[in-house]
């Protein structure tokens, strides 16, 4: 990317479930010089039940020009995660697999590749491609699942004011089978996106996007839960996310679609 980049972005899922999960995530990536190279730091905290994960990766990409406004980017991810059971605060001291409150460290190597114009882009990720464990207060090991991701979209000029881009993400984590998402949104005069999405199983999804400024983007998406069971007892999902983006100079020159 020929910016920099900054996003917050924090997710309550399934609210009013007592210890549902709460996921907070920190990134930031720019350019180096004038070369097609990037660096990026990723933080993520997530929160469920009694237990707490603390993730923090190192990204690098590298994009090649294919053609006039074409581009291959390949990018590889290393870093550190640290999962904290916090089994003292169950008060089921009787039980020995919750005595205790333990600690698992592991290193996480992930990679991906990216063919993007500034009209459609196709990826395929795996940013958790194998994880090894470094250390552990624990008689066992926690075990890793790898996940993959295929996505593509595309943006459409319908009026002069008006556009529209569908987006297709197809994913499989661990022995999980495979499963898909897809999304439309609608980009009324380069300042608000508004559109719906469905994931399969799981949920609906209404989101909305705010350009505030030329740097500055807030997102808002909610997800109405599909299966029944869960429906009587949480009232969905909430994700807001704020982002700010820089050029070199300070300023920005072209609206960001993806």
């Amino acid at each position: 990317n020929e910016y920099s980049n900054f996003t917050l972005m924090n997710r309550q899922q399934w609210v009013g479930i007592k210890g549902a999960p709460k996921t907070t995530t920190l990134s930031f990536n720019t350019p180096i010089n004038a070369t097609k190279t990037s660096i990026g730091l990723l933080g993520v905290n997530d929160q469920a039940g009694s237990d707490t994960q603390t993730e923090v990766n190192l990204l690098l990409s590298q994009s090649i020009s294919l053609a006039e406004n074409a581009y291959l980017a390949v990018g590889a991810s290393a870093g550190i995660n640290i999962l904290r059971e916090n089994d003292l605060s169950l008060n089921a001291s009787y039980d020995p697999l919750f005595n205790r409150d333990r600690t698992s460290t592991r290193g996480d190597v992930g990679f991906g590749i990216s063919f993007f114009t500034d009209r459609f882009f196709l990826g395929f990720s795996a940013p958790s491609f194998r994880k090894l464990t470094l250390k552990t207060t624990n008689n066992y090991d926690v075990k890793g699942d790898s996940h993959y991701y295929l996505s593509c979209g595309y943006l459409f000029d319908i009026a002069p004011s008006l556009k529209f881009k569908p987006t297709v993400l197809v994913k499989k984590i661990g022995e999980g089978r495979i499963s898909q998402e897809v999304t439309a949104n609608f980009l009324l005069n380069n300042v608000i996106w508004i559109g719906a999405g469905w994931r399969e199983s799981e949920s609906i999804i209404g989101i909305t996007q705010f350009q505030m400024t030329n740097s500055i983007k807030l997102s808002y998406s909610y997800d109405y839960v599909t299966k029944r069971e869960l429906q009587t007892i949480q009232q969905g999902s909430h994700e807001i996310a704020l982002s700010f983006r820089f050029g070199r100079k300070g300023r920005i020159v072209s609206p960001s679609y993806f």
